[in-house]
């Protein structure tokens, strides 16, 4: 029996994600969003576009395709996956005819920042190239070439910065604090392949000490007359520079690049060449034509005398914003090759050197291909989601050990905020609306999440066994921590036990720093206790992970912490790990495997205050006025100065979690005026995150206050 490798090809090296590129261009009353996610410890998210979910399932380091939508003011919602509690909200504006990347890449503030997109047309074998610093936690980064010589310097954390239009070449580039060499890069020197006709943007993310880089890439929009044209190399273990009119337009194509996008190339003949990377010899010689409206892929086969060009047309003219394409490529000399969607065939035995469509809905349910040679059939996964509006091509090649198969990268025609699979909604909060402060629970043992009101009115649980000796827990200085990750003004219950139903013994606050102490674990009898003849024995859900890379589920997991409100004391309780985000000692996402247990039936306990030994709850937030919470380590506090100067005189310093009213800001941004406790100053607005009526609130919306020049003081004049 023929021996049968069927293997999903990486399409993207270590520190470069390939992203679904946009085919389609924002036009007449429309624009183009897109949203990266690239929060540290966040675990995947949902996106909504106006109440409605537009994309699922998007996880860190990942990025979406881009979303057509109404110009205008647009409510964008992003929640945990596969739930409706919300996480933020905020509005985005984006312009007629405009295409917008949001990239969220920190809990402080928690939101999107809005980057606008050049894809202006793009002349032949140009690629156009900028960069992103969204490190939260790294200094600013000059972007230089391996010699030295720097590409983009002064990058800044969350700061846009300008393009550059570049020849279609391969660039070895590399990432190091400003006015640094190249032997302290913080990002190790990687290589760009940059594709002509194509946007490019390089997005800096991650540890501060160790950053990735993702890269994100989508077609330049057509001039006048155009058709769009896509090339592959579809021989493994081959690499080919792709040349149009003896210009490089695909530089060191292989097949795990999993083809270039659709590259717009005005109506007209073209004479193309493929050479093996780096060669001066034609392997391919040929001509051709393209007519406007054309839309295919050229595949080059084989290798050394054997190479051939093969011309495949793109059937997308039934794509909508409910339904989407798959395409099969079937470029092996033997064998069949199918696609399942929602367990179901969607598209049955291609033969060796054909090529087949079908149209397919939306679904969460996933895409599968399996692969026939000689009797030998395996099946492999290629898709979580499928959206409608995007066209979806899988092509299967001959490997050197048997057939190899790989999904090209996706290209959205008609992607809208309802195309995303089911029929999800979350309601749009609007200033109005934010009347009472509620808090999400964690959606435990239920299909989706439901909000619970704040509410006091409640009596301890008392157990009917006799209370466990309790474990002498506490935590260690300079221990985990875990950040209060919910919508600004909202709270998170901390519990005497390990379940939403339990007794709320405090509410920590939005940004709410907390010492984790450690999670869940089996409970623990007093001596004279015997287990109940009907307990399930407790297995460890971390001895059940079988990748290292894996970790336990947030929604499962309970951790036992301690929260010391700014009011005084301290509380000993149980959270819920959904709502946080959990880093170790030096800033890094924590495992939550890694965390040791504390026995189940441990009871969370208030300290020190003397109200019925409760906490007081969080000050509401004051209506029609924009207000920042502060949000720095344990035992921190934030200056507040005269002059929007970190030189200039300290006011008074403010704890971390405190609220102050904001009433303005210098041009730049980077300081707030502010008061507190009746003191009026100024406040970097680095350390705080911002809020209007409990919803977020962007610093770029407040009005720019032009600040006095200090008096010079004069020198002193020796005496005569």
């Amino acid at each position: 029996m023929q021996r049968l490798l069927m293997r999903l090809l990486t399409v993207a090296i270590v520190f470069v994600l390939a992203v679904t590129p946009a085919l389609a261009q924002p036009a007449g009353e429309t624009a183009l969003l897109r949203f990266v996610h690239v929060i540290p410890a966040a675990a995947a998210v949902d996106v909504y576009i106006d109440g409605q979910l537009a994309i699922a399932e998007l996880g860190f380091g990942e990025a979406s395709s881009y979303v057509q939508v109404d110009a205008g003011a647009r409510a964008i919602t992003v929640t945990q996956r596969g739930v409706t509690t919300t996480l933020w909200q905020q509005e985005v504006t984006a312009a007629a005819g405009t295409a917008l990347t949001l990239v969220a890449s920190s809990t402080e503030p928690l939101g999107f920042q809005v980057y606008p997109d050049d894809l202006n047309p793009l002349g032949l074998g140009t690629a156009r190239l900028t960069a992103l610093h969204a490190a939260a936690t790294a200094p600013t980064l000059d972007i230089i070439l391996t010699d030295g010589r720097a590409v983009m310097p002064g990058l800044e954390y969350n700061q846009p910065y300008g393009t550059l239009d570049l020849p279609a070449a391969v660039y070895d580039i590399a990432a190091v604090p400003a006015g640094d060499t190249i032997e302290n890069a913080s990002l190790l020197p990687v290589s760009l392949k940059l594709n002509g006709g194509t946007s490019y943007m390089a997005v800096i993310y991650g540890a501060a000490a160790q950053p990735s880089l993702l890269l994100l890439s989508a077609p330049a929009q057509a001039a006048a007359n155009s058709s769009y044209v896509r090339f592959v190399q579809a021989t493994s273990g081959a690499s080919v520079d792709v040349f149009l009119d003896d210009v490089v337009v695909a530089p060191a194509l292989n097949l795990e690049d999993a083809g270039t996008e659709f590259i717009a190339l005005p109506e007209g003949e073209y004479s193309l060449a493929a050479r093996a990377s780096g060669s001066d010899t034609d392997l391919i010689t040929d001509t051709i034509e393209v007519a406007a409206g054309d839309r295919f892929t050229l595949l080059v086969q084989g290798a050394g005398d054997d190479a051939e060009l093969v011309r495949a047309d793109d059937p997308v003219s039934t794509i909508s914003a409910e339904e989407t394409v798959l395409n099969i490529i079937n470029a092996t000399t033997s064998g069949t090759v199918s696609a399942f969607a929602a367990d179901a065939e969607v598209l049955g035995s291609v033969a060796a050197g054909e090529s087949d469509s079908a149209i397919l809905e939306p679904s969460d349910e996933g895409l599968t291909a399996a692969v026939e040679v000689g009797g030998a059939s395996e099946t492999v996964e290629l898709l979580d989601v499928i959206y409608g509006g995007v066209y979806y091509t899988l092509l299967a090649v001959d490997g050197e050990d048997g057939a190899e198969v790989l999904l090209l990268k996706s290209t959205s025609l008609a992607q809208t905020a309802d195309s995303a699979p089911g029929d999800r909604t979350v309601t749009v909060v609007t200033q109005a609306e934010t009347t009472e402060v509620i808090e999400p629970v964690p959606p435990i043992e239920v299909a989706a999440a439901t909000a619970e009101p704040t509410t006091a009115a409640q009596e301890p649980v008392v157990p009917e066994a006799t209370e466990p000796p309790q474990v002498a827990v506490t935590a260690a200085p300079g221990g985990p921590t875990a950040r209060v990750l919910v919508d600004p003004g909202a709270n998170l219950h901390v519990r005497q036990y390990p379940s939403s139903d339990a007794f709320s013994l405090a509410r920590a606050p939005s940004g709410a720093l907390l010492s984790v102490i450690g999670r869940q674990g089996a409970e623990q009898l007093a001596p004279e206790e015997t287990p109940e003849p009907e307990a399930t024995e407790f297995v460890d859900p971390a001895f059940l992970l079988t990748d290292p890379d894996q970790d336990l589920d947030p929604v499962e997991t309970w951790l036992f912490v301690t929260f010391r409100p700014a009011e005084g004391g301290e509380i000993d309780g149980w959270v819920n790990a959904f709502f946080l985000t959990v880093s170790d000692t030096a800033g890094r996402s924590q495992r939550l495997a890694e965390l040791p247990t504390v026995p189940s039936n441990r009871a969370g306990e208030a300290r020190q205050f003397t109200s019925d030994q409760l906490p007081p709850t969080a000050t509401p937030m004051a209506a029609d006025q924009v207000l920042a919470t502060v949000l720095l380590n344990e035992g921190a506090n934030l200056h507040l100065r005269r002059n929007p100067d970190p030189a200039a005189e300290s006011l008074q310093l403010i704890p971390s979690g405190a609220q102050i009213v904001i009433t303005g800001r210098i041009e730049s941004g980077t300081w707030l005026r502010a008061t507190y406790q009746g003191q009026q100053g100024w406040i970097a607005s680095e350390y705080v995150t911002l809020a209007l009526n409990g919803a977020p609130y962007q610093a770029a919306r407040l009005d720019v206050i032009s600040t006095p020049t200090p008096t010079p003081t004069p020198e002193a004049t020796p005496a005569s």
